[in-house]
């Protein structure tokens, strides 16, 4: 039998660390891409969202809506705390 893993909580996991990555390309003086950093936002939110689904028991969050919330608060809270661990 196949786990049944919320894909909302990963798709807006990955669409928040990806609004954080946007946020610190807007930020950066180059203006550049990197996509060294586009992956690691990427494995970030995906290991934050397993762990968001093991943790809140997300099998009880019915509403897709509060899947992608809750996905997205997810991905960008992990990526903005790796990269700001990471300037420090």
């Amino acid at each position: 039998m196949v786990a049944d893993i919320p894909i909302l909580i990963l798709a807006g996991s990955l669409f928040g660390a990806a609004l954080n990555i946007i946020r610190g390309v807007s930020n950066d003086t180059s203006g550049e891409l990197n996509y060294k950093k586009l992956l690691g936002g990427g494995v970030t939110a995906i290991v934050a969202a397993l762990g968001a689904i093991v943790a809140l028991d997300a099998a009880a969050i019915s509403e897709p809506v509060t899947q992608v919330v809750v996905g997205v608060l997810v991905g960008f809270g992990a990526d903005f705390t790796i990269s700001k661990l990471k300037k420090d």
